[in-house]
């Protein structure tokens, strides 16, 4: 326990460098002084530090300044006081605190990785997909909240992960995590509503789906399936704790109303939906003089009625009442222009060939594991091209420009890592096996031509991205690839240590279940194998990894193991239709080599990282029944 919690605070020291790498080598865009937002942050600064909480003088209330980005200004707050009050009551802040403050969300989310984990491929997944989206210029230090949808599809993918990975993380860590990533993505949402929204339609598909299956068992009175309860449960604990922060956020002004006197307007932002909504129409030219500025809505609500001025609270019931009149109206204006904004954000997303391919192989996955034991993963196959619509919904519905299709563009990233991995996962599982349904065998290359095809299309894309970047800023790219040499090295060392370690603990397990085979059946092992040197054939043919599944050394090896199996547990090692169904730890150790049994010695090894038996990093059990 002690060695792990150890790994995870190198993990999480590791992590906060790289990190803190980006903060210090990425450039912060700056605030522009005559924006509305920059006004209003520094505002609130000001009072704060003239040690006013929540207020501009008597009555007076702070929030009204905050329209833009409630969050971020209540972030500010806490953040000023807490200095304040704990460490330093003398201190002074300026708006560069916003840089502070998102530092600290990405950091909030890779030190709750490293919480619940130890993995590597579970924090690096976090990391390199945050590091992509800064790298590739979705996700920048920014004064504008437009990075928080990014950071929110990174949360819940990290959410799904876990739920792939359980078995990576600390026992009973997997509700504590999603509820975790729930609260992340709930202040996230405080930043920009967006935020929040995305992560919670995505996670969406698991309470639809995973709740059907549940009525459905629960009509046909059958137990439901385990795997499936839980990940219900867990998406369910997702959606509803990103709800929370808002909710404390606007408690704390209801109390903070009621002990002073200060009169908030709870909920009463001017940038709400139907806002955006209605001037999104305006995105193209238009007969109806619909623009993307806020004055145009701001008159067009006031032309409609002019008691709906901006900010008050007939402003959205108006601009609601405008927009849907436009929609029922003239259907055919508004599926134009909403048809232009999609071919658009297409664009965005790398093309209409990249979204078609990994539309395709999405297809080819999900037809593979809609039947037999893959099933539970036919949801998981859905999710990244489920994330990728529902992120594109916001900026299709306003405009599909890079700030507001940054959520979407890091979903498509993601997205195609992920489904790369179930690629790679899909492969394996077939790999070696003597498949006689032909519909295996003409997915299995159909994937693998698909994923070629992929790579061509995807990584030229990215080379070319990253070819420019390093081409404009080569002394940073210089700097982040150091970096990554260095966390590639350190991390290739720690997993050939865990793969030394889960070999000698398979190793003892089998000499355990070689020990139960001679009690029970009172006979030497040459007697249970049928073979007197089972290891024989091995010795003396270079790397054992490098065998083929049909050659003499493996076959001797599965032999044996299916005798040993037999006699301690008494049940088959072979499934109806004659295949081998134990667990893959037991066929061959991590490195891919078939175990080396000397009956004559009592003796299991693992011929160790080189692959070659009888060299020093051999690990070796000399078993003997007691």
């Amino acid at each position: 326990m002690t060695a792990s919690i150890s790994k995870s605070l190198i993990s999480l020291v590791l992590a906060c460098g790289m990190l803190l790498m980006f903060f210090f080598v990425l450039p912060h865009q700056q605030a522009e002084s005559g924006s509305s937002r920059f006004q209003h942050m520094e505002r609130v600064i000001v009072e704060m530090d003239a040690g006013n909480f929540m207020q501009i003088g008597k009555g007076i209330s702070i929030n009204g300044h905050l329209y833009e980005d409630p969050g971020i200004g209540a972030l500010a707050v806490v953040y000023i006081w807490t200095v304040k009050t704990l460490l330093h009551p003398g201190y002074v802040a300026n708006w560069h605190i916003v840089f502070g403050i998102q530092f600290a969300i990405y950091a909030a989310v890779l030190a709750l990785c490293c919480l619940v984990s130890d993995a590597l491929i579970f924090i690096g997944f976090a990391l390199v997909s945050i590091g992509a989206s800064f790298l590739l210029g979705q996700a920048t230090w920014s004064y504008n909240c437009y990075w928080a949808p990014s950071l929110a599809v990174i949360v819940a993918y990290m959410t799904v992960a876990a739920m792939l990975l359980e078995h990576r993380l600390r026992k009973g860590t997997l509700f504590f995590f999603a509820s975790g990533c729930g609260l992340i993505v709930g202040v996230l949402g405080l930043l920009r509503q967006d935020a929040t929204l995305i992560a919670q339609g995505s996670m969406m598909l698991f309470v639809l789906v995973h709740g059907l299956i549940l009525l459905i068992r629960a009509a046909k009175k059958t137990p439901p399936p385990r795997q499936s309860k839980k990940i219900f449960l867990v998406s369910l604990i997702f959606i509803l704790t990103t709800m929370l922060p808002a909710f404390a956020y606007r408690e704390m002004l209801h109390v903070h109303q009621v002990l002073t006197g200060t009169r908030h307007d709870i909920g009463a932002g001017v940038h709400g939906v139907w806002h955006n909504l209605y001037i999104g129409l305006g995105y193209y030219p238009n007969k109806y003089g619909i623009k993307w500025d806020d004055s145009v809505g701001a008159a067009h609500a006031v032309r409609e009625d002019p008691t709906a001025t901006f900010g008050s609270k007939k402003y959205m019931p108006t601009l609601r009442r405008l927009y849907f009149r436009i929609l029922v109206n003239d259907s055919v204006f508004f599926m134009a222009t909403t048809a232009k904004k999609c071919l658009e954000m297409l664009q965005r997303l790398g093309g209409i060939t990249c979204v078609a391919f990994l539309g395709t192989v999405t297809l080819l996955l999900f037809a593979s594991s809609c039947r037999g034991r893959f099933f539970l993963y036919s949801t998981f196959i859905l999710f990244p091209a489920w994330t990728i619509i529902v992120a594109s919904v916001p900026p299709v519905l306003t405009i599909p420009v890079v700030p507001y299709a940054v959520g979407a563009q890091t979903a498509m990233l993601c997205g195609l890592a992920f489904v790369i991995a179930f690629l790679f996962m899909f492969i394996k599982q077939f790999e070696g096996r003597s498949v006689e349904n032909l519909k295996y065998y003409s997915l299995k290359y159909l994937v693998i031509v698909f994923s070629g095809l992929l790579h061509v299309v995807v990584v030229k894309k990215m080379i070319l991205d990253a070819c420019s970047y390093i081409d404009r800023n080569w002394k940073r790219s210089l700097v982040v690839l150091a970096c990554i040499v260095c966390i590639s090295f350190a991390g290739y060392y720690y997993k050939d240590k865990k793969r030394q370690q889960l070999a000698s603990k398979n190793i003892h397990f089998i000499g355990e279940i070689m020990q139960i085979a001679q009690i029970k059946t009172n006979a030497p092992l040459q007697e249970i194998t049928k073979n007197s040197c089972s290891e024989c054939p091995c010795r003396g043919i270079g790397n054992l990894q490098d065998l083929v599944e049909g050659d003499f050394c493996r076959v001797n090896w599965h032999n044996a193991l299916a005798r040993l199996w037999q006699a301690a547990s008494g049940q088959s090692p072979f499934d109806a239709k004659g295949r081998f169904i134990l667990e893959k730890r037991m066929q061959h150790d991590p490195w891919g080599a078939p175990y080396c049994l000397d009956e004559n010695t009592q003796t299991i090894r693992s011929s160790g990282p080189d692959g070659r038996p009888y060299t020093d990093d051999d690990i070796v059990v000399s078993v003997r029944p007691q």
